[in-house]
Parts: structure tokens; C-alpha cells; sequence
């Protein structure tokens, strides 16, 4: 009811700085956490770029040969890329 304190959690990526989440995250009334999910960029961004052309220029197709783009070349893409999880 009314005055009940209830959790919440919301978990997204900041694409501008007056959206819902980087507002909340300004907020003093808010507990908050903030970290990057993606601690290192991989070394060959050129193959993240070249998957990305590929699933967006090929309609219905496109993610299935983005997938099997990535999975030729996953070794060479995920290098030196460090995640938090």
C-alpha cells in the first residue's frame, strides 16, 4: 500500500546522459552501484565491426551468418576482451 518500501533494480546500459538510468544513478535517494560490465575492449575491433555489417546488411539471414562469422572467427574476436562475469 500506500508508503511501502519496496526494491528495485534496474540494470542497463547509459546510451544518453538524461536517460532513466543515468538520472537514477545522479540520484542521492537511490543506493546504487555502478560498474562496467566489460573490463578490456578486445584487441582486433575490426572483426567486431565486420560481424556488425554482416547482421545488420543480410535482413532475416543476418544473424545466422553473423553467428557463424563469429564462430570462425571467435578465438581472433575475443582476444583481449575481459568481462565481469
Amino acid at each position: 500500500g500506500a508508503g511501502a518500501k519496496f526494491d528495485v533494480v534496474y540494470i542497463g546500459t547509459i546510451l544518453h546522459y538524461e536517460s532513466v538510468l543515468s538520472r537514477t544513478l545522479k540520484n542521492p535517494l537511490w543506493t546504487r552501484a555502478r560498474f562496467k560490465a566489460l573490463i578490456s575492449w578486445p584487441h582486433n575491433m575490426s572483426l567486431w565491426d565486420k560481424w556488425e555489417e554482416i547482421l545488420r546488411n543480410n535482413d532475416e539471414d543476418g544473424q545466422v551468418l553473423a553467428q557463424a562469422y563469429y564462430r570462425e572467427h571467435q578465438a581472433e574476436m575475443d582476444e583481449g576482451a575481459v568481462v565481469s562475469w
